[in-house]
């Protein structure tokens, strides 16, 4: 399940976007909120926290909490990219800059950037790493979905998310060995998932448990034959899997149907960003899905943050994503 204090974080941006919570009024206590929403006042406090972090209210102290006064974002903000995301946002699309991945490598658009006010940096992998290094200390920065040591980031909780969903399947069945389905390899270096990766290791480690990471290839046919080798001789089940990629998921399925295998009796299944009805795989799949305009407009008006010189978030921001329980 997604994080409670998430979910509702969810519910009061919402009613500030409609407007029902208008710009720069005052927002129900804290009290208030608990008793409305039938939760405890700690989980109200960490939400409030998270939502200004965020920059969507405003706390003051003795006074209460606010929602942050609509700004003109008169500011020029590169939103750095390998495709132009500001089609499938639109409510974006007069608020930044789509800049390609390719020319922020160039030398010659290095002058081009620091022209802007603020730098977005939407899904940068490894390679890309050098020249956000080469911003640093010139221009504001706020990377999106990655954690990087030392930058602003502001991401999906990919580690978290692994982390919760591999020590509830090994506390529900403890004598399993777990595997994970990790892509990193075959894609040359992933940054999330290798985050995913951490997650799956962390709990397996917390629970004193062995584990089996399976490097997968591309191929679909070589998907099939990587996890029957590491898989077809063991004895113990069910066999915990735990992908780090939807583009798993039909091998997975195959392998299963052709070992007459039953879910969540022979193998229990888990991916990331899998909405898929269940006809696609012959199942439901129990998967995890980022809320991407969530974690967009909360870079954005972190990064207006601290352009503006309010920030007074964390470092890392982390936003727990969405669970889907499945047939898997």
């Amino acid at each position: 399940m997604v994080k409670q204090y998430i979910s509702i974080a969810r519910k009061i941006r919402g009613r500030v976007e409609s407007g029902e919570y208008s710009s720069g009024a005052p927002i129900p206590t804290r009290v208030e909120l608990a008793k409305s929403f039938g939760v405890a006042r700690a989980t109200v406090d960490r939400c409030i926290e998270f939502l200004v972090a965020n920059g969507t209210l405003v706390s003051r102290q003795g006074s209460g909490t606010y929602v942050s006064r609509i700004r003109t974002y008169s500011r020029r903000l590169a939103l750095i990219s390998d495709s132009n995301i500001t089609s499938e946002f639109p409510e974006i699309s007069g608020r930044i800059t789509y800049v390609p991945f390719s020319k922020a490598s160039g030398k010659s658009t290095f002058s081009t950037l620091l022209k802007f006010d603020g730098l977005l940096w939407y899904r940068p992998e490894e390679s890309v790493l050098s020249r956000i290094q080469d911003f640093k200390d010139k221009l504001p920065q706020v990377i999106i979905n990655r954690t990087i040591e030392g930058f602003n980031c502001v991401s999906t909780d990919h580690r978290g998310a692994y982390r919760e969903i591999t020590a509830e399947r090994i506390s529900a069945f403890p004598k399993t060995a777990p595997c994970f389905l990790s892509v990193r390899e075959a894609q040359g270096g992933s940054l999330v998932a290798g985050y995913r990766e951490s997650g799956f290791i962390d709990a397996c480690r917390a629970k004193k448990r062995f584990y089996e990471i399976i490097h997968m290839p591309l191929d679909f046919k070589e998907k099939i034959e990587a996890i029957d080798n590491h898989l077809s001789q063991k004895k113990a089940r069910p066999f915990i899997i735990v992908s780090d990629s939807l583009s798993h998921t039909g091998a997975v399925a195959f392998w299963a149907r052709s070992n007459n295998m039953t879910w969540k009796k022979d193998l229990f299944y888990s991916d990331f960003d899998n909405s898929y009805p269940s006809n696609v795989w012959g199942a439901d799949v129990t998967s995890y899905i980022q809320d991407d305009r969530l974690v967009l407009s909360t870079s954005i008006d972190k990064l207006m943050s601290i352009v503006e010189g309010r920030d007074k978030g964390p470092e890392h921001l982390l936003i727990f994503p969405k669970r889907k329980n499945g047939e898997t």
